[in-house]
């Protein structure tokens, strides 16, 4: 099964600003006083056409991040911590990437993991807390023994960018 998903988590309060300012911006509660916005690729064209920002894209680590998108997200930081992450995976194997802002400057990332399949067993790397669970936990989201800050918040629930966006409506 895949998991292919772009979205933007963050503080309750960063993720309202950023939703107020855009009409495709969908956002979904999260535990922990977070919530999200999945970034859709509705929402990516639209910020795209209207900053109409023609910079390259700042991060290689990432599919959607334009220089557009940062901006948008950078500027929503400065009313609570603001991620931005993505996930790549197919039959276990796969990328995640993720970066964090407060108050308009990069809190922690760009960082990427990597899982992949060695014929016996999978690999992670680097080795140690995933791209995303490390960005999750500099933003706050604490976390139990049983489960890892991904989740803690349920983002396993949703499998892909798009279909997320009919758990906000």
């Amino acid at each position: 099964m895949g998991h292919v998903f772009h979205a933007m988590v963050g503080s309750r309060e960063s993720v309202k600003e950023l939703s107020n300012r855009w009409v495709l911006a969908y956002p979904i509660s999260l535990p922990q006083n977070f919530a999200m916005i999945p970034f859709t690729a509705a929402l990516f064209d639209d910020i795209a056409e209207l900053m109409n920002i023609s910079d390259p894209d700042p991060f290689a680590e990432f599919e959607r991040l334009s220089a557009s998108a940062e901006i948008v997200i950078r500027d929503a930081s400065q009313f609570g911590v603001l991620s931005y992450i993505e996930t790549g995976y197919f039959g276990g194997c796969g990328t995640q990437s993720a970066i964090a802002w407060s108050r308009g400057k990069i809190l922690l990332g760009a960082l990427k993991s990597e899982t992949t399949w060695n014929g016996e067993s999978y690999e992670e790397t680097p080795i140690g807390k995933s791209a995303i669970n490390k960005i999750l936990s500099v933003l706050g989201v604490w976390t139990d023994r049983k489960k890892d800050e991904f989740d803690m918040l349920g983002l396993g629930n949703f499998r892909d960018t798009e279909s997320a966006v009919s758990s906000a409506s």
